[in-house]
């Protein structure tokens, strides 16, 4: 990789996401210098994205991507030499099935999510969390698996058993999202925000004060942090909102977004 490829796609990156672009580029280097492969722990869009934009086309590294399913949100990163053919086995991927049920409190992804984090599990040993009505199919590394089979007993009060599946088993919710357009005064976060839901802007910026949104996985209590194509914002009680891309001016002089928004 050339420095000139590295200086300019450092530009297009924001400053919080300095640390992740520097554990990045010394995965590449490890790849391309020793010729061995580098496997990643569970990356979201905005990692890969931009893990991706620091290999150049007829690069000596190649990057393999693997969530468990088609379609994964988070997903592993295997990257190895181009001359190497990678196995799937080499994803270190886990499969299990979380299953218990309450006649009084139906689980959400958070209450899962919420139990594996409470065991002392970080974030990015943990792959998507597939939540359907008989309990939770979850992707873990190989390593993290046998831990979450011993360990997790109860989601939220409710008694849970965890069973190893193949990955062929796993249990896909059927994703859908809707298309929204929107204009805005600019592409501020709590203007894009306000836009989306919709909200005042005034409780739209205490909500992000107050820690309550998202910015690509991070929280971000920045109001007027800048918004560009391809960000993830989430908003706590409300949901979240991808932003497809900026589509030009209205004759006002407002900006034009389109969104897309899970159904």
């Amino acid at each position: 990789m050339t420095h000139t490829h590295t200086d300019n796609a450092m530009q297009h990156f924001r400053a919080d996401e300095q640390p992740f672009i520097e554990r990045a580029l010394d995965w590449i280097e490890r790849a391309t210098t020793y010729h061995q492969p580098v496997l990643t722990q569970f990356l979201n869009p905005r990692e890969r994205y931009i893990l991706q934009a620091f290999v150049p086309a007829g690069s000596e590294v190649v990057l393999g991507f693997d969530g468990g399913y088609d379609g994964a949100e988070y997903t592993r990163c295997l990257l190895v030499p181009s001359y190497w053919q990678p196995d799937e086995s080499e994803m270190a991927l886990s499969f299990l099935r979380v299953t218990g049920a309450s006649k009084f409190q139906r689980l959400a992804h958070k209450d899962y999510l919420g139990a594996l984090l409470h065991l002392g599990i970080k974030r990015d040993t943990i792959g998507d969390l597939l939540v359907t009505e008989g309990g939770c199919d979850l992707v873990t590394t190989r390593e993290m698996g046998s831990f979450i089979e011993l360990h997790l007993k109860h989601v939220h009060r409710v008694h849970v058993a965890v069973t190893a599946i193949g990955r062929s088993a796993l249990r896909v919710p059927e994703h859908k999202w809707l298309e929204q357009s929107v204009t805005v005064a600019s592409a501020r976060l709590d203007s894009v925000l306000s836009a989306a839901f919709p909200l005042s802007r005034s409780k739209t910026v205490s909500l992000i004060r107050t820690g309550k949104c998202k910015l690509n996985w991070k929280v971000e209590e920045n109001a007027a942090a800048p918004v560009e194509p391809g960000d993830m914002l989430s908003l706590r009680g409300y949901g979240r909102v991808l932003v497809a891309s900026v589509d030009g001016t209205t004759k006002r002089g407002r900006l034009r977004l389109t969104l897309h928004k899970p159904h």
